[in-house]
C-alpha cells in the first residue's frame, strides 16, 4: 500500500474537506523530509582513489544531496581487515572557492588508496521499509488535519460563519487528531515529542490562528 493510501485512510474525510491528491503528495513529501532529518538514510560509497594522487582535497559522491547530507566517517584504506577508520580531526569539509562545491578534505597526507564514506541521506517512498512508512503516513496525516484546522479556525466562508458551533468543533477535532497522529509519529520512530516541536508550532494552523485576517476561504 502506497503512503497515500494510508493517508487516506487515516483521514477518510479528505475528499469531502477539499484534500486533493496534489495536496496529499505536497504533505508525503514534507513528512519524509522530517523523518529523514529525525532518523536520516545512512549511504556509503566506495571511492577509487589513483596511487598517483596529489590532491588533498576530493570530490563527493554523486549522491551527496547539498544542503542535507552530513559526513559520517570514512574508511581508509578500503583493504584493511578489521576496517580501520580515520579520526575526526583527520579530514573536514571543504569548500571549494574555484567551483564553489564542497568537497572533503583530508589533512596530512594525500589519499593514495580507495576509501569509502559514510553520510546521510534523505528517504524516498522505494526506500521505506513497511514500518516506516506507515510513520510518515501519520506526520503526513497531522499535516492534513493540521490544513483542515486551519480551514475551519480562520475560514470567512458564510456556511462557516452561520454554523459557528460546527465551526469550533471542527477546528477543535482536527487540531486534536493532528496531535494525536503526530503522537503516534513520535512514539512508533523514538523522536521526543519535544523535538518535534517546531513542526507543530511552525504549522500552518498556527499561522493562521495568529492572523485569521490572511486566510481564504478556499484554503
Amino acid at each position: 500500500m502506497s503512503i497515500a493510501d494510508t493517508v487516506k485512510i487515516y483521514v477518510p474525510q479528505h475528499l469531502e474537506e477539499g484534500i486533493t491528491d496534489v495536496m496529499i503528495a505536497s504533505f508525503i513529501g514534507a513528512s519524509i523530509a522530517v523523518f529523514s532529518r529525525h532518523v536520516p538514510r545512512l549511504l556509503i560509497s566506495k571511492e577509487t582513489v589513483a596511487s598517483t594522487n596529489t590532491s588533498y582535497a576530493l570530490t563527493l559522491p554523486t549522491d551527496w544531496e547539498a544542503g542535507f547530507s552530513t559526513l559520517v566517517g570514512i574508511e581508509y584504506p578500503l583493504a584493511n581487515n578489521p576496517p580501520t577508520y580515520l579520526e575526526l580531526d583527520d579530514y573536514q569539509m571543504y569548500l571549494d572557492p574555484d567551483t564553489g562545491s564542497n568537497k572533503i578534505l583530508f589533512i596530512g597526507e594525500y589519499p593514495v588508496e580507495d576509501f569509502a564514506i559514510t553520510f546521510t541521506g534523505l528517504w524516498t517512498e522505494t526506500t521505506l521499509n513497511s514500518y516506516d512508512k506507515d510513520s510518515v503516513a501519520l506526520l503526513a496525516s497531522s499535516m492534513v488535519c493540521d490544513r483542515l484546522a486551519a480551514k475551519y479556525a480562520g475560514g470567512t466562508d458564510d456556511i462557516i460563519q452561520a454554523d459557528v458551533i460546527n465551526w469550533r468543533t471542527k477546528t477543535r477535532d482536527y487540531t486534536d487528531a493532528k496531535k494525536n497522529f503526530l503522537q503516534l509519529f513520535c512514539l512508533r520512530t523514538g523522536v521526543g515529542e519535544k523535538n518535534m516541536a517546531p513542526v507543530a508550532s511552525l504549522s500552518y494552523s498556527t499561522m493562521i490562528l495568529g492572523n485569521s485576517s490572511n486566510v481564504d476561504s478556499d484554503f
